[in-house]
């Protein structure tokens, strides 16, 4: 998208893609800590929404600014995934919490290995010289659909403490 849409070298997109990193890390400290005051919950939904939202955005992007801007949010919202590992480990029994964690990798591995290969087929059929917006479109529903199966997940942090007034 970057080259075909936007005609940036690859030496803006590195700096980009470092900047959205770098937006990524400075989120992951604060989300762990508002994860543990608040639960983990409210921070995975709001990291799939933003990262939904975010994705949506980027084929709108006419501008090397508009898309600094959208990667600049993508990257804080990434960072908010932080606290789903420590969800995982809240919910899973000491004497299972090797076999959860390697669940947890083998089905995050497996996203980083069929999403590249979908999306990049989406690339291929939809693209009329420059890029669609439909493989942004493909990956924000999977997030979005993917928010709505946390709206009825337990969360420890939330249930273990009393509520405020």
């Amino acid at each position: 998208f970057s080259n075909d849409n936007l005609h940036l070298s690859q030496t803006i997109l590195g700096t980009v893609l470092t900047a959205t990193s770098a937006f990524t890390f400075a989120t992951m400290t604060p989300a762990g800590s508002l994860s543990d005051k608040y639960g983990r919950k409210p921070l995975m939904l709001a990291c799939l929404l933003l990262s939904g939202i975010s994705t949506l955005m980027i084929p709108m992007a006419r501008s090397l600014s508009e898309f600094w801007i959208i990667m600049a949010i993508y990257g804080a919202a990434l960072g908010l995934s932080g606290p789903m590992v420590a969800w995982n480990a809240d919910l899973t029994p000491s004497n299972l919490m090797g076999t959860s964690m390697g669940l947890y990798r083998m089905i995050n591995d497996l996203g980083l290995f069929i999403g590249p290969i979908l999306l990049g087929y989406l690339v291929e059929v939809s693209k009329t010289g420059v890029i669609q917006p439909l493989p942004f479109q493909a990956s924000a529903a999977v997030l979005m659909l993917c928010s709505l199966g946390l709206v009825k997940a337990r969360d420890p942090v939330r249930g273990s403490k009393p509520q405020e007034a």
